[in-house]
């Protein structure tokens, strides 16, 4: 066991300070030498558990670590940095079709450009059955260098259930010296069978100041912008990423319309725009999105909590919605059933029946 008194160095998964249970956690398991053969790293969305999967890969790996970090200069330390060392597997969801062709090579090297997101295709990602072939293939052989070999799975629950069955034979019985990692928003969405042989690790949801010191370190945005998208982000580095992006804020333009339609029972605007809305997971993801954090600051407004409010920019517009609503368990109902709407969007929703739902539970407010 790690005594009581020893420090976890300051570099050990140094952009991870924030997740101190989950630093301590994996410092133990490499000073005891007591790493298992499967972790789940769990938590919400868009907070980085894959990154810190990938950066204590790369730290085991490395054979000339020192002060819990790894050297950054070795061949197995480049290859990390590269994506490219044979010891080493990622898996991610992806359409069949993408997997299939040459569009998987783009598809990793827009995830390997920023790993908090994904990349975003036109049909639906999942993890298929050829990828697990792909993971029991390479367990085969036996590692190049120090450390044993790495399997990485991210978003293990969107694993169907041809690709599950197969690979609850590998976590069966797991080549000596191999070790897989999954990392999952929903872990209950993994099979029960699936689950119970991994060692679940808990992620916390970011804080706002965690997300705004991200946000200036490590993507250089200027500190009152940083400021907004925290309060607007949810805990997810993801999340405040989408909202620096052009095409949110005329996302949130949009949402503001349709709240307004729905206070004054608009319904021609409404179901208009329940059919014509794009039938795409990103618009839909980042809709509900906004719907959710303008819901919030009407609350907000509401019970005169200035300071929470996430839409700053907006905030004029927004109490006014509040004020024509005015109904705080109306409002309270509508978040929830807006918030259920974005949940359920992960279970491959039919996109007009999705809309058309949406569109009914805003006419609650």
């Amino acid at each position: 066991m790690l005594e009581t008194t020893e420090k976890v160095p300051d570099g050990f998964l140094s952009e991870f300070i924030e997740q101190e249970k989950v630093r301590i956690f994996l410092w133990r398991a490499y000073k005891t030498g007591r790493i298992a053969s499967a972790y789940l790293f769990s938590g919400p969305a868009g907070i980085g558990k894959f990154i810190a999967a990938y950066q204590w890969v790369k730290f085991l790996k490395c054979p000339n670590k020192s002060d819990g970090k790894p050297c950054g200069k070795c061949k197995s330390c480049t290859t990390m940095d590269s994506w490219t060392n044979p010891d080493v597997l990622i898996i991610f969801p992806m359409p069949k079709s993408v997997w299939d062709s040459e569009a998987r090579r783009d598809a990793y090297a827009e995830f390997r450009l920023n790993p908090f997101m994904r990349p975003r295709f036109d049909r639906k990602p999942s993890i298929i059955l050829d990828m697990i072939y792909e993971i029991q293939q390479f367990l085969q052989t036996p590692a190049t260098s120090h450390g044993g070999k790495f399997v990485i799975i991210a978003d293990a629950e969107l694993m169907n259930i041809p690709a599950a069955n197969s690979f609850l034979k590998t976590l069966e019985e797991p080549p000596l010296g191999s070790y897989i990692i999954m990392t999952s928003q929903r872990p209950e969405a993994l099979l029960p069978t699936i689950r119970s042989r991994t060692q679940e690790i808990k992620f916390r949801r970011l804080s706002e100041r965690d997300i705004l010191k991200k946000l200036e370190d490590r993507f250089d945005v200027p500190h009152e912008l940083a400021a907004e998208v925290s309060r607007l982000a949810d805990g997810s580095i993801a999340n405040a990423l989408r909202y620096l992006t052009p095409e949110f804020e005329a996302l949130r333009r949009q949402a503001l319309k349709i709240i307004e339609a729905a206070c004054e029972r608009n319904y021609e605007e409404l179901w208009s725009w329940a059919d014509e809305a794009p039938a795409k997971t990103d618009y839909a993801e980042q809709i509900c999105l906004a719907l959710i954090t303008i819901l919030r600051d009407m609350l907000a407004s509401i019970i005169g909590d200035e300071v929470s409010v996430m839409n700053s920019s907006e905030e004029e517009l927004i109490k006014n919605l509040a004020k024509s609503c005015g109904d705080i368990k109306r409002i309270e109902r509508t978040l929830a059933g807006v918030t259920a709407h974005y949940e359920n969007l992960l279970r491959n929703p039919q996109y007009r029946l999705f809309y058309g739902s949406l569109a009914a539970t805003l006419l609650g407010i």
